[in-house]
């Protein structure tokens, strides 16, 4: 029920659904699963910071910071190895809210 994560591969890389949410090499996805199911969810957004360097890479000024974010808590229940329906369907709605 629960699945597993793992490196994206450059087959996955030049598919349409990871190209166009800005996955890039190194980014950990989920590969099958809830992990697979819900990783636009679950996966947060990477911090980056723009700095000036000196000639031997040192650096002098940060112009920009963003900070990382997390991505969303995911929520289950085992009701006899499926989702019980109702269930399900508060998190498909709450998830469609959020996004």
């Amino acid at each position: 029920m629960l699945g597993y994560v793992g490196e994206i591969n450059a087959r996955q890389l030049g598919l349409p659904r990871y190209k166009e949410h800005g996955y890039k090499a190194g980014d950990v996805i989920g590969k099958e699963g809830l992990e697979a199911t819900y990783d636009q969810y679950l996966r947060g957004r990477d911090g980056s910071r723009r700095v000036i360097v000196d000639s031997l890479g040192r650096i002098g000024d940060v112009i920009e910071i963003n900070e990382p974010t997390s991505g969303q808590d995911l929520v289950t229940a085992d009701e006899g190895s499926y989702f019980c329906p109702p269930v399900y369907q508060r998190l498909i709605l709450s998830q469609k809210n959020q996004a």
